[in-house]
């Protein structure tokens, strides 16, 4: 039985991606992560370096995302993002594993892409699997590449197909046995789901309603 924490805070993290969000709204999001102490705000990668300025001497990490939300960018532009990101101050990158290569089990430009990244950028990269259009074959094929590449936590989908799925999270968390971490966002408001994420393997939950969660988790 997996003991639920007291404090929700730092298994947090701010999701900041939609594009309709302009810099007032960013910074908020920034200032309330600050705040309650959230692990980390995940932005699109226009956002890193004013969020790096923003957070300075701050223990929130600042996150963004690479070849989002297809993945099929070619492995050269993720690269350069993924550099570009880190210089503007990106510590964590969450990555978009191209679903071709994974449905027709391509596994060594699947690992190139992925260590090439980690090797130049020395950052904790997240590898988020569309798992709604994979087998679980695939998604077996595909975990154990990502953990060879050295990634620091695996993700079932983007969030913009739909929303996180509980069993995904189980399956992932079953797949690595412990050897990353396992994140969790889209559509997570309540926490009732965080609950059932964190349960299933979970150990970071991407939201746009962390206050709110933490509230409501507070006055279970």
């Amino acid at each position: 039985m997996i003991s639920l924490p007291v404090d929700l805070a730092p298994y947090l993290e701010a999701e900041l991606l939609h594009p309709g969000l302009g810099e007032e709204q960013i910074r908020h999001g920034c200032m309330q992560a600050e705040r309650y102490h959230f692990v980390a705000v995940c932005v699109q990668p226009h956002w890193v370096k004013a969020v790096k300025e923003w957070l300075y001497q701050c223990p929130v990490i600042v996150a963004t995302v690479i070849g989002f939300p297809l993945g099929l960018s070619c492995s050269a532009t993720k690269l350069y993002e993924a550099q570009l990101a880190v210089e503007q101050g990106a510590r964590e990158l969450d990555v978009v594993v191209n679903p071709v290569w994974v449905r027709s089990q391509a596994w060594d430009p699947l690992f190139a892409e992925l260590a090439s990244m980690q090797e130049a950028t020395q950052v904790g990269i997240k590898a988020v699997l569309e798992m709604d259009l994979l087998t679980p074959e695939q998604v077996a094929g595909a975990v154990d590449v990502c953990l060879q590449a050295g990634v620091s936590h695996l993700k079932g989908s983007t969030g913009w197909g739909g929303p996180a799925a509980v069993s995904h999270v189980r399956q992932l968390a079953q797949l690595s046995r412990g050897r990353a971490g396992i994140k969790a966002s889209g559509h997570i408001k309540t926490a009732a789901d965080v609950e059932a994420f964190l349960i299933a393997g979970a150990t970071r939950i991407g939201t746009t309603r962390g206050v709110e969660i933490l509230a409501e988790w507070g006055s279970r």
